[in-house]
């Protein structure tokens, strides 16, 4: 039996509202169900990623790429025991690693979010991507210009320094982009009734990460992968 992506949103919903052991373990076979659909959707947005980007095998396990739903309360003012999302994130490293990623999650609000890139990459990636922008800005114009990224997102996101970072001139090439924290792009697709996995939802995360991919190939090429 396939996911039906509502009755994930109504059991997140109800976890939100009921985010507690007591309420989770009566629930737990209904969770177990949906955790091991949403394992086959993953497996098949794995192939789908595999047809256009060569660094992802499809014959890697959904698992290794799968994020627990029990949340770390270690440091956190927030003790809910749960996420309320159903959530996976693709490299080559499957969730793990400092390597550009893939990430898609459904939340109980009902939305369905793909995004990519460097999330907040460590100090020296950073480093490297700034200079790659700087020394080879034709690079960076030809991603911009590229069709399939431009026509799937409006912009490359990410906290920013309110100044260019030390080390660098106002005037480089392309100083905005030198004040980017994270490297990243996304969009969203509301959960509602009648959107099926097969129709709606794999379409829509495979598209997005197709049009992410150029921006994927510069990162690489920027921190040396």
């Amino acid at each position: 039996m396939s996911l039906d992506p509502n009755e994930l949103v109504s059991f997140l919903a109800q976890l939100k509202k009921n985010n507690n052991k007591a309420w989770f373990e009566a629930h737990r076979e209904e969770y177990q169900r949906l955790r091991t659909q949403f394992t086959d959707v993953v497996q098949d947005v794995i192939v789908g990623i595999a047809a256009f980007d060569a660094l992802i095998h499809a014959d890697m396990k959904p698992e290794e790429t799968m994020f627990r739903i029990n949340r770390d309360v270690r440091f956190s003012k927030d003790k809910s025991p749960y996420k309320t999302t159903f959530s996976a994130a693709i490299s080559t490293h499957g969730r793990r690693g400092q390597m550009p990623g893939y990430y898609f999650q459904i939340s109980e609000t009902g939305e369905l979010f793909a995004a990519g890139g460097l999330h907040m990459p460590a100090p020296d990636q950073l480093r490297m991507i700034r200079n790659h922008l700087v020394n080879r800005p034709a690079e960076f114009e030809a991603l911009q210009r590229n069709k399939t990224f431009r026509k799937t997102f409006e912009a490359i996101e990410g906290e920013r320094l309110v100044r260019v970072p030390k080390g660098f001139e106002d005037d480089a090439p392309h100083a905005d982009y030198l004040r980017l924290k994270s490297w990243t792009v996304g969009r969203a697709l509301s959960v509602k009734k009648g959107v099926t996995v097969d129709n709606d939802m794999l379409p829509f995360i495979v598209s997005t990460f197709r049009g992410m991919h150029p921006l994927f190939v510069w990162l690489r090429a920027a921190v040396g992968a």
